[in-house]
């Protein structure tokens, strides 16, 4: 069950990140007039679309594959003025989820902290997705010190929420989880059932 949580919460920030990309790609050709620009809009495209391609496909070799991708279209962004920060840092998230799931994790880290040079502003994001690869990789420590930190920020964020009560529920952390428990409840992220077997009193 924890895993499969983890995993849920993981394949809906990829999905998140994902559609954001798509939806900033939509908008590329349209502002490309020259040749040049538009074939590097192109193999952009091309390079984004193949990587999700591979790494739906949910083998380490296709994970390698689909972090080459991502990382050459992060190289064309880098080098193109037509592509904002946005989809620049998301190049590197795509490609830090493809490193993690290959289990490359030093590369993935070295992606998150690319993603967060190329745009401060998103630091949110990125510290949550780096939660996300912690729970999934088992290192709950490390995850809860950036979720902690992110509660401070935006204690309302459903995915930020969910983590913590995975977390406070995996290590028996009663006590946090009553601290939660206005909000979990607010988003339907704990059911009475589960209330009654931890014996959390309303």
């Amino acid at each position: 069950m924890w895993v499969a949580a983890v995993s849920l919460i993981i394949a809906f920030v990829v999905f998140y990140f994902i559609v954001r990309v798509f939806k900033n790609i939509a908008g590329i050709p349209a502002a490309i007039k020259r040749r040049k620009k538009l074939v590097c809009a192109q193999e952009y495209q091309h390079d984004i679309m193949h990587g999700v391609v591979e790494l739906a496909k949910g083998e380490l070799k296709n994970f390698k594959k689909s972090e080459k991708y991502f990382l050459n279209a992060a190289e064309i962004a880098d080098k193109s003025k037509s592509v904002d920060k946005n989809n620049r840092y998301a190049n590197y998230l795509l490609a830090a989820k493809a490193a993690h799931w290959s289990r490359d994790y030093h590369s993935r880290d070295r992606y998150l902290k690319t993603a967060l040079t190329i745009n401060p502003e998103a630091r949110f994001d990125i510290e949550l997705s780096q939660a996300q690869f912690y729970l999934d990789s088992d290192q709950v420590d490390d995850a809860l010190i950036i979720l902690k930190r992110l509660y401070q920020q935006e204690p309302k964020n459903y995915l930020l929420l969910k983590s913590l009560k995975l977390i406070y529920i995996k290590t028996h952390d009663v006590q946090s989880l009553k601290v939660l428990l206005p909000q979990l409840k607010k988003q339907d992220l704990l059911t009475e059932q589960e209330i009654a077997g931890l014996n959390i009193r309303v």
